[in-house]
């Protein structure tokens, strides 16, 4: 067998002039007639062919002819259907001109003028000074002093670190007072129970003691009268 050698260059040759065969566009031979068209509006036609199929004779008592002959001689058409939906009656919703618009009369106009007070009335006032006992406040101060008051209620303001510590120990000695009077106060409810029980004295000694050396004579003395006579008459 013959052996068919092949260079490089052939076949780098080939390949890029396949290559270029693929890519390129061969328009193929085609001859173009120009003609006029009568084009007509389908759509219209259309329509007006729908309105004619939604309304058609109904035979609802006949079937062969589209009208009917009674026995006097008189013709009656048939009865004719539409499927059209009732058209809805479109209601404008509108206010009258009198809503947004205001219209004044000659009467109410006199009246506003009466009322009405001018630039220059307005600036010749506020030269004049009046005088009253009453006492006056500046609205300027007054609403600065409110809006001051406010704006400290709205801020809050932590307090210093001396402060904190201080109010700690005022903490701690409120509770410390606490437990002594409550310790206090057990003390002497306990000393109460362990005494003996005494009866209330109702004053000192010595008026005790007065208290019965008036007993004792009353006593004595009624004693004594009983023997004796009576100071009055009896009889």
């Amino acid at each position: 067998m013959s052996e068919i050698r092949v260079s490089r260059a052939q076949l780098c040759n080939e390949s890029e002039d396949e290559s270029l065969s693929e890519t390129e566009y061969q328009a193929p031979d085609l001859d173009f007639d120009i003609v006029d068209v009568n084009q007509e509006d389908e759509p219209a036609k259309e329509k007006e062919n729908k309105e004619v199929d939604e309304e058609f004779a109904f035979p609802l008592f006949s079937i062969t002819s589209s009208t009917t002959v009674e026995e006097r001689g008189r013709s009656q058409e048939m009865k004719k259907v539409s499927l059209r939906e009732p058209s809805e009656d479109t209601v404008i919703q509108k206010r009258p001109d009198s809503y947004y618009f205001v219209q004044y009369d000659d009467k109410l106009k006199n009246q506003f003028k009466q009322v009405v007070v001018t630039a220059e009335e307005i600036i010749q006032g506020s030269k004049d000074i009046v005088f009253s006992k009453k006492r006056l406040v500046d609205l300027d101060q007054f609403n600065r002093d409110i809006e001051e008051v406010l704006s400290r209620k709205k801020k809050r303001h932590r307090p210093g670190k001396r402060k904190r510590m201080n109010k700690l120990e005022c903490d701690k000695r409120k509770e410390e007072r606490k437990i002594l009077e409550e310790k206090e106060r057990k003390e002497k409810f306990e000393e109460r129970q362990k005494r003996p029980f005494q009866a209330k004295s109702f004053g000192s000694h010595n008026q005790i003691s007065r208290m019965k050396q008036k007993t004792t004579f009353n006593s004595k003395s009624y004693e004594k009268g009983s023997k004796s006579k009576p100071q009055f008459r009896t009889e």
